[in-house]
């Protein structure tokens, strides 16, 4: 049981219906051009199912975990956050936010080489 003066961790809290990916269609606009949205909705659906708490619960062969929204590695999580938000893509460095995940992928989709390739879940060409 869960002390009351305790803010509940990620893995605490209700996962988020798969149906409900559309909901972050908003959030992604704000960060990917209108070509990419659908593209985007895309891989959220197939990274996390629309689940802004997913966890891998496996490890990557680096050793890192995926988490969030868009399941970022947690090892690259700081300096890509970091880089994002000098670039303008403003976030806080919270792993668990949305809205972090977001301006972070939007910066590796149109910033890094790799692009859209950060995904398994990518379909189409960068």
């Amino acid at each position: 049981m869960l002390d009351e003066d305790v803010t509940p961790g990620p893995g605490d809290i209700d996962l988020m219906p798969a149906s409900q990916v559309l909901d972050w269609r908003p959030l992604v606009s704000v960060w990917f051009r209108a070509a990419d949205v659908d593209r985007v909705l895309h891989i959220i659906a197939c990274e996390s199912s629309g689940r802004w708490n997913a966890e891998s619960k496996r490890l990557a062969d680096n050793g890192m975990r995926a988490q969030g929204l868009l399941q970022h590695l947690d090892g690259y999580w700081p300096s890509r956050s970091k880089a994002a938000n000098k670039a303008g893509y403003t976030n806080y460095g919270d792993i668990w936010s949305p809205s972090d995940q977001v301006a972070v992928s939007a910066w590796l989709a149109y910033n890094t080489p790799q692009g859209f390739g950060h995904w398994v879940c990518n379909e189409g060409e960068t």
